[in-house]
């Protein structure tokens, strides 16, 4: 139960009152519906408050389980029997519900939900008991499926699931693909990422000049790198920033298309100033129908908005056949487990610091407008406070527990480190950390709403 006493309410009319609510649960569903409150005069408030209105959702929860359908019932029956029979991680699933025991939500990563409860639930429809399943964070899974049975039918499924590591022996499937891998410097080993990655490779392969487009510090020059390492590690590597444009920048981009063999990666190509635009396309139009299998592989990197805009004078986009769109890291935030050892293995050069499973999911819930350039940095500012031993989430700065939607400017991120610890140090008191941070209510609930912060409740 949840309790608001007295001016911890966000309305200064209802400073008089205390309040105690506990919420009402589905008990087969699990969800949410709805809230049990109790309300008196603060001066009337007791300790017991809690306890009736948590014995009340109770009693009303009961009673929901006695209305129950027969199909719910028997799922929830041969669910809770299963449970008692089994230390492992048991699942109950149907097509519009999802039960699981303490093992399950432990072991199972939460992106390979999706991929579990399909499987099974495919399998229901056929004769297939057991199941083999490659999970999108890495794992195979032994799924033995057990129907629950009802008059009509069947009412869903009890799963037992085991995870193994991917290279656990099955029968070989002539007719599957081969398995989608990234370029070993770039890490991560998500679909998303794999995928960007095999198509840059494929690029490299037949020399085609490639435009790699994308947010921010999502790796776009990394891929180019581990690219060019992978297949000619012994080859020339150059990289031309165009903010860095100014005399002899062109000079040098024609002097590397004339050497050829090796790889121009040009960053930031939106960038840069018409006059240079015009410029460059002179550079590259000698080189553009080459067929030569030694020219220099020419690699574009732009933004999200890419390299061709209306009112070009030029369009350099020509010169480049091929586009290839760098997914941001929210799209493939299951790559942060193998990003966060990787940059704490380079930070601390070998040291013994490791992350915490707490840790490590409180990254993965981070929306990472900054990308994997702002995983970097946020794990360079731990690390520079802790260099050994098992990073706790109390050791991540304060930015992470605020999931924004953009990158904030250096003083936005002050602020927002700010209301953080406030709330921190109040127990989660929205009242006493405004107070604290002499700013009204009102502002303290924008700023908290506008940055994402997620707090403690006051207790």
């Amino acid at each position: 139960p949840a309790e608001v006493f007295g001016h911890e309410h966000y309305a200064e009319p209802l400073a008089p009152f205390a309040c105690s609510g506990a919420p009402i649960w589905h008990p087969v569903s699990g969800k949410l519906l709805g809230v049990v409150d109790l309300t008196c005069w603060r001066e009337d408030a007791g300790r017991f408050m809690s306890t009736a209105v948590a014995r009340i959702a109770r009693q009303i929860e009961g009673a929901l389980l006695d209305q129950s359908g027969p199909r719910e019932l028997a799922l929830l029956h041969d669910y809770l029997t299963a449970c008692r029979r089994s230390n492992g991680a048991v699942l109950a699933v149907s097509p519009d519900l999802v039960m699981s025991n303490d093992r399950a939500r432990e072991l199972i990563d939460p992106a390979d939900h999706g991929t579990l409860i399909a499987g099974a639930l495919d399998a229901m429809n056929s004769d297939r008991r057991v199941l083999l399943l490659d999970l999108p964070s890495g794992v195979v899974a032994r799924v033995q499926v057990k129907p629950s049975w009802v008059d009509r039918g069947t009412a869903g499924g009890v799963l037992h699931v085991q995870l193994a590591a991917p290279e656990i022996t099955r029968k070989p499937r002539t007719s599957a693909p081969p398995p989608v891998t990234a370029l070993p410097a770039a890490v991560g080993s998500g679909l998303l990422w794999a995928k960007c990655c095999q198509a840059v490779d494929r690029h490299f392969h037949s020399r085609e000049w490639l435009v790699l487009q994308g947010e921010p510090g999502t790796g776009k020059t990394t891929i180019a790198r581990a690219t060019h390492q992978l297949r000619t590690p012994a080859a020339h590597l150059r990289i031309l920033d165009a903010d860095d444009y100014g005399p002899g920048w062109v000079a040098d981009v024609a002097e590397e298309l004339e050497t050829g063999c090796g790889t121009l990666v040009l960053a930031h190509l939106d960038r840069l100033s018409d006059d240079g635009r015009q410029q460059l396309a002179d550079a590259l139009e000698p080189y553009r129908e080459s067929t030569n299998s030694d020219r220099a592989w020419l690699v574009a990197t732009v933004g999200p908005e890419g390299l061709g805009r209306p009112d070009d004078p030029v369009d350099l986009l020509e010169y480049f056949p091929r586009t290839v769109v760098v997914p941001p890291l929210r799209h493939h935030v299951e790559d942060v487990a193998e990003l966060v050892p990787h940059f704490i293995a380079r930070l601390t050069r070998g040291s013994e610091l490791s992350c915490s499973p707490e840790a490590l999911r409180l990254l993965m819930r981070n929306r990472w407008p900054g990308n994997i350039d702002q995983l970097y940095q946020v794990l360079r500012k731990t690390v520079a406070r802790r260099r050994a031993g098992i990073l706790a989430p109390d050791d991540l700065p304060p930015e992470v527990r605020a999931i924004t939607r953009r990158v904030l400017t250096p003083l936005e991120a002050i602020e927002c480190d700010a209301i953080v610890d406030a709330l921190l140090d109040n127990n989660g008191n929205k009242a006493e950390a405004a107070r604290h941070l002499g700013m009204s209510r009102a502002t303290i609930y924008r700023k908290i709403r506008g940055y994402g912060i997620s707090t403690p409740t006051a207790g």
